[in-house]
């Protein structure tokens, strides 16, 4: 398992935020010795206005090769930069019926999104994440619009509610080699809360305590910042309704839209 290559695929609105996001990407890659693709949609409606058949395909085709050249001049210098096998594709159509068949078709191990700014998680003007983390059951990776995960830098990693995924596990242990720092591990109990243990690899972990109340879930945002995480690990929560869908909860979605940190999902944990 050691030359494991892991597959992950980075989906792109190809804005201005891409490179930073793409460097991130790239940051992850050489940690965990990864190939990346990078696939970008369009909806036609984005390209074509109102026109007749044969001008809105001329309008696509020549968008096509606009399309290319933006992506090829951004991946380019970088994979040849860092090293890396980066490759590209990118399709007109249904966003979400688009991506579905290109997850389906790659099978990645992560996938990574891009977040803009402190805004609710939102990527390519629609709710895309909740999509992408109920059909891929792998890890998600979503980064903010700044280079993070710097290789040979003292990164600081933190969990929220402990770290449950052991499909993941390798990954997770490629990114603790890479840091000296403690795991900060922040928990949110509620009543009746079992503890459960983290799996850190025998990693030294600090854990700090909340109750839960809307005071703790406000001011922990600002407790991550304090405390310079770098990569926050959060994990799905099994949905009462649905035995085989995992999703966050909605408690950590409050604290992940306020926070400029990257944040990386764990696998689903289905038997």
């Amino acid at each position: 398992m050691e030359n494991k290559k892991y597959k992950i695929v980075l989906l792109s609105d190809l804005t201005d935020s891409i490179y930073n996001t793409l460097r991130s990407t790239s940051n992850l890659a050489k940690i965990i010795n990864g190939d990346i693709e990078v696939f970008n949609v369009r909806k036609p409606s984005d390209v074509v206005k109102k026109e007749n058949q044969l001008s809105a395909m001329r309008t696509i085709n020549s968008e096509h090769s606009v399309t290319d050249k933006k992506l090829k001049d951004i991946i380019e210098p970088l994979a040849e930069e860092l090293g890396l096998n980066i490759n590209y594709s990118f399709e007109f159509g249904n966003v979400r019926n688009e991506i579905d068949s290109f997850l389906k078709l790659k099978q990645p191990d992560i996938v990574v999104i891009g977040k803009k700014s402190l805004h609710p998680i939102h990527f390519m003007g629609d709710n895309i994440t909740d999509f992408v983390l109920k059909k891929h059951s792998g890890v998600v990776m979503i980064a903010p619009d700044r280079e993070t995960l710097v290789p040979n830098t003292d990164f600081s990693m933190g969990t929220i509610n402990g770290w449950k995924s052991t499909s993941d596990f390798e990954i997770l242990d490629h990114l603790l080699k890479n840091t000296r720092k403690p795991l900060k591990s922040f928990r949110i109990n509620r009543k009746g809360d079992v503890q459960t243990s983290s799996n850190t690899s025998g990693r030294k972990m600090v854990e700090y305590v909340f109750e839960h109340n809307d005071n703790s879930i406000q001011s922990l945002p600002k407790y991550l910042t304090r405390s310079n995480i770098d990569m926050l690990l959060v994990n799905r929560q099994q949905n009462k309704l649905n035995s085989k869908s995992q999703s966050i909860s909605s408690d950590l979605k409050k604290v992940m839209s306020k926070i400029d940190v990257t944040l990386l999902v764990g696998a689903t944990r289905l038997a």
